[in-house]
C-alpha cells in the first residue's frame, strides 16, 4: 500500500470529523484534504462513474465554487 495513502487512512481513523463522514476525508476538513490532495496528484483513478446531477445541487457547487474563489482572493 502506498505511504501516502497509509497516512490518509491513518488521518480518517484518527480524526473525529472524518470518522463521523463515513470514513472518509470530510470536506470541512482542512488537514484530511490536504492529505487526501496530496496523496491523489499521483494515484492513479480506481474507477470512473457517470453521474446526473438535479439542477438545484448543480447551481449550489458552482456558487460554493465561486465563494471559495473569492475567499481566496481576498487572503
Amino acid at each position: 500500500m502506498d505511504e501516502k495513502l497509509k497516512k490518509v487512512i491513518a488521518h480518517v481513523d484518527a480524526c473525529s470529523t472524518c470518522s463521523a463522514a463515513n470514513k472518509r476525508v470530510n470536506d470541512f476538513c482542512g488537514d484530511g484534504q490536504l492529505l487526501f490532495f496530496e496523496y491523489a496528484k499521483d494515484a492513479k483513478p480506481i474507477r470512473a462513474e457517470q453521474v446526473t446531477l438535479p439542477q438545484d445541487q448543480y447551481d449550489r457547487l458552482v456558487e460554493e465554487t465561486r465563494r471559495r474563489e473569492q475567499q481566496g482572493e481576498r487572503n
